[in-house]
């Protein structure tokens, strides 16, 4: 199913029944899960399929009903606001070889509880969790070498960042008044 929205995604992997178009957009139905499959000329080459770098910003954003989200092992980037007020799911693992998570691309997951960040992550960008109000505890690797304005804005107050003794992540917790736990 090819889609026309701009959102960097040329096809989305799903079951029939799951979605309708109405004026162009894709709107999901209760239960769907989705899996983003590029188009070559989008991907960088490759055969299609194979692989899938970057997902592009709002690719899912505002999307209400994500069961499930299955993120490729290809997956380098996660766009700004790609999962933007994406009410569920309750957690998800980010692939090993992510480097980069955008702004605002987790804001507003209020549904989601559970995170794993990859130690190949090392910025995250302005908001990336702000209203994820469901969040309790994070993990942050240490390679994470970048956390932007207001990552956690809006969070639970009793969020838990776990992150190193000297770890960036530990620094943006002083700074911003966030409890961290360092191990």
């Amino acid at each position: 199913m090819k889609i026309a929205d701009g959102s960097g995604l040329q096809n989305l992997s799903i079951s029939e029944g799951e979605t309708r178009h109405e004026k162009g957009r894709l709107l999901p139905v209760r239960g769907a899960v989705y899996c983003a499959v590029p188009d070559d000329s989008r991907a960088g080459g490759g055969k299609r399929g194979r692989t899938c770098p970057v997902i592009r910003g709002n690719a899912f954003g505002g999307v209400e009903c994500l069961s499930e989200v299955l993120l490729p092992d290809t997956l380098r980037v996660i766009g700004s606001q790609a999962f933007g007020f994406c009410w569920s799911p309750d957690s998800l693992t980010i692939p090993d070889i992510v480097t980069e998570i955008g702004a605002f691309a987790f804001s507003g997951c209020s549904a989601l509880t559970g995170l794993h960040i990859p130690d190949t992550v090392t910025k995250i960008g302005d908001y990336a969790f702000s209203y994820c109000s469901l969040l309790k505890e994070l993990p942050i690797p240490d390679s994470v070498q970048f956390i932007g304005e207001h990552a956690f804005e809006f969070c639970s107050e009793d969020l838990v960042i776990i992150c190193g003794p000297d770890s960036c992540a530990k620094t943006y917790c002083q700074q911003n008044g966030i409890a961290c736990k360092a191990e």
